[in-house]
């Protein structure tokens, strides 16, 4: 290992290592808070594992990428753009980066900006059912909805069992229909 002012400075591989033993000593305590239903003591756990991890390794855009994903799930979604920022400042070409951004932009009602940065994920991962649903997703909040059934179909040509893809299509032909009908519909 590399020695800096006297201490020896931890390999990658060790850093990953650790990292690994990390996540499997938070997994089983999350899921069995999950199973106890204690939403406060997995928000807990997740906010110190997290904190955890960027300590092992503050510029990895995967760890970044994990933080932001753990923010936007449990709704702050403003740590969860920064942190994707962070991620994608270090790994521009990082697909799951503008897709989580798209999701926390979304959230934070910055449509259009959710719009491109969906786009951009299509355009990294071509063949990523899930960034061409997320693309629908964010044509139809922007009223696009024929671009949006044809993002879906696309993410369902690329994966037949993607469950957004279908909810989401099956919601835009709903809505389609019922218009059609001169049914009032919820926005």
């Amino acid at each position: 290992s590399p020695v800096v002012e006297g201490r020896a400075l931890p390999t990658y591989a060790q850093e990953t290592r650790r990292l690994r033993e990390l996540h499997e000593s938070y997994a089983w305590q999350v899921n069995a808070a999950i199973g106890e239903g204690r939403e406060d003591l997995v928000r807990e756990l997740c906010d110190d594992f997290l904190a955890r991890s960027l300590e092992i390794q503050p510029d990895r855009p995967s760890v970044l990428l994990n933080l932001a994903q753990a923010l936007q799930a449990i709704g702050r979604h403003e740590e969860a753009l920064q942190a994707c920022n962070r991620a994608l400042a270090l790994d521009p070409a990082l697909a799951a980066g503008y897709r989580t951004r798209a999701a926390a932009l979304r959230d934070l009602g910055r449509r259009e900006e959710a719009l491109a940065n969906a786009g951009q994920a299509v355009r990294l991962a071509l063949q990523d059912a899930g960034a061409h649903a997320d693309l629908g997703a964010a044509l139809a909040a922007v009223g696009r909805e024929q671009d949006a059934l044809e993002c879906f179909d696309r993410a369902l040509a690329l994966d037949s069992n993607l469950a957004f893809a279908h909810h989401n299509r099956a919601l835009l032909l709903a809505r389609s229909l019922l218009s059609q009908m001169d049914v009032p519909t919820r926005a």
